[in-house]
Formats: structure tokens, sequence, C-alpha cells
């Protein structure tokens, strides 16, 4: 919980404390109860302290309604906001999966090489566009602009000497790619913390029909 809403969840507590303390004062001098100095106030103070202490006992009630209601949907954000992103993870992982399935781990044909390409393009295509919507535009640029690709070998690529180079190439993009894939699910990983609603706020959503 911040700062800012435990002060106001502290003030709304005392505030509605005090609402309740005049409230029952209040309906004590209204039914005359014998209550040590309530009962030596003239009628027309008795009439004052009355009107008071209800709408002090109102005020504090509309607080404390308009605190647990701002609580709540504080809560129904985070939770919103929350399964947008593991929505959006589990989307990006599905692609990445398709990247390494599809993908780095098929070893083309020289007659098939060419279509391997085509599909390579267009999955990266198809995660750019999914990301675009869902991710900053420094997560997409990383993975649209990879800049410099280490060179690093493949024991799979294939040994055709009319691809072999263009192939070992290629899966190094690729590798590239679903290194920064994962990085990014990993990290919208640890975002993802559904908080648990507190026994106010249950009690509230009950209220509502939630």
């Amino acid at each position: 919980m911040s700062r800012i809403r435990l002060v106001v969840s502290t003030v709304v507590a005392v505030s509605s404390l005090v609402g309740i303390v005049l409230g029952a004062l209040g309906l004590a001098v209204l039914f005359a109860a014998d209550l040590p100095g309530l009962v030596l106030l003239p009628p027309s103070s008795r009439t004052a302290f009355v009107a008071f202490a209800f709408v002090a006992l109102l005020v504090s009630w509309m607080l404390f309604y308009l605190e647990r209601r701002a609580a709540v949907g504080e809560l129904e954000a985070r939770l919103r906001r929350s399964r947008d992103l593991q929505g959006a993870i589990d989307g990006l992982s599905t692609l990445r999966s398709e990247g390494v399935t599809a993908l780095f781990a098929s070893v083309p044909k020289p007659e098939e090489f060419e279509t391997w390409v085509a599909r390579f393009e267009d999955w990266e295509r198809r995660v750019v566009d999914y990301m675009k919507p869902r991710f900053t535009a420094a997560i997409v640029g990383l993975f649209s602009e990879l800049g410099a690709v280490p060179a690093i070998s493949f024991a799979h690529a294939s040994k055709d000497p009319s691809i072999a180079s263009k192939h070992e190439a290629r899966l190094r993009m690729i590798a590239k790619e679903l290194a920064i894939l994962e990085r990014v699910i990993q990290q919208g990983s640890h975002l993802v913390n559904e908080p648990n609603p507190t026994a106010w706020e249950i009690l509230w959503q009950r209220q509502q029909g939630g």
C-alpha cells in the first residue's frame, strides 16, 4: 500500500470512529439517556448536538464509502493491467515457440531454402505486428532492429555448400531474436503479480455482486 493510500485510510478510519462516537452520543441525547453531562444540556443545545452528531456520522460514512470504492477501483485496475500483460506474454511465448520449432530447429533442403526464408520473414512481421500495440516502442525496436549479430556457429546448420553460409546467417538472426523474446517474456512474467484483495475489498465486491 502506498504512503498516500495509508494516510487516506488512516484519516478515513479516524473520521469514521469519531462519527460513530458522535452518532452514538447523538442517539443518547435524542432518547434522553442518562449520560453524565448530556442531560444537563438545554433543549436547543441538545437539538444542535443531535444534528451535528448525525451530520458527522453521515460524512464519516460517505468518506468510508468513497475510500473503499476507490480502493476497489485501484485493485480492479491493477488486476486488469496484470491480466493484460499476462495475455500479451502468453501470445509472445506462442510466437517464440513457433520460431524455435518451425524455423530455428528446422534444416531446409536447398530447394526448400527460399520457402524457409519466406516463412522466417513472415514470422518476423507477425511478431512485430503483435508487439506494436502491446509493448513499448523501445522493446519493438529492440526486436526489429537487431544491430550487430554475433558470429556464432550452429551444429545443425545446413552442410550443403549452396545454402550453408546463408542458412547460418539466418540462424544467427533467429537466435538473437529468440533471445530478445525470451528476455521480454521473463521480465514481463516478473511484473505479472496479481495482488490479493483485502477483507474489506472482498466484502465490498460481494455487496456489489462481483
